[in-house]
């Protein structure tokens, strides 16, 4: 049974193609076609019944105040809030360092473990808050993420700029801790 169009990516050349979202023995697959290297199916949720309940979820998409990118090559290559955007920012998220302390056995950033790592600034996260309300006007969510976000020296400070822009929001949650503020 056909659901919706989509688009993908060949997983050998990454090139943009046509997909389509199918259920079949109640699953849903995605089933792309590359020019270049054939067809592929990948299965994308083991319960269909699941999946097409969550459906009534969805809502409208809200367009962005701003927009903080233009298109070049269209998605998924150009990444950011950019015209073709019909959703905005339902979530900010601020990567503040790599490092971590932790070596979870699941980490998908495989955090602390990258020899050229960095942390962010203060005057960075500032401008990032900035650029987040100015997209957003009054955002409800942002999220300190990294490696672990609680061992950057200066996370105080920006939990700090964040109390100043999101007045509303009374805790900080990260990765491995919930602070009250």
């Amino acid at each position: 049974m056909f659901i919706e169009y989509t688009k993908s990516i060949c997983p050998v050349c990454k090139v943009v193609v046509d997909a389509q979202v199918n259920v079949r023995d109640d699953k849903v697959y995605l089933r792309k076609r590359c020019r270049e290297h054939g067809r592929f199916e990948a299965l994308v949720y083991g319960d269909a019944q699941a999946y097409l309940a969550s459906a009534r979820f969805n809502k409208p998409g809200t367009i962005p105040l701003t927009f903080q990118t233009v298109v070049k090559d269209g998605c998924p290559s150009d990444c950011g809030l950019c015209p073709e955007h019909k959703q905005h920012a339902c979530l900010g998220i601020i990567e503040v360092n790599t490092n971590c302390n932790l070596d979870c056995p699941i980490c998908f950033a495989d955090s602390g473990h990258q020899p050229d790592g960095y942390s962010i600034t203060l005057e960075q996260c500032e401008r990032m808050l900035d650029v987040f309300v100015e997209s957003e006007g009054e955002p409800e969510v942002v999220m300190f993420s990294g490696g672990e976000p609680t061992i950057h020296k200066h996370i105080l400070d920006f939990v700090d700029a964040r109390r100043g822009l999101f007045p509303k929001i009374d805790h900080t949650q990260h990765q491995k801790s919930r602070w009250s503020i």
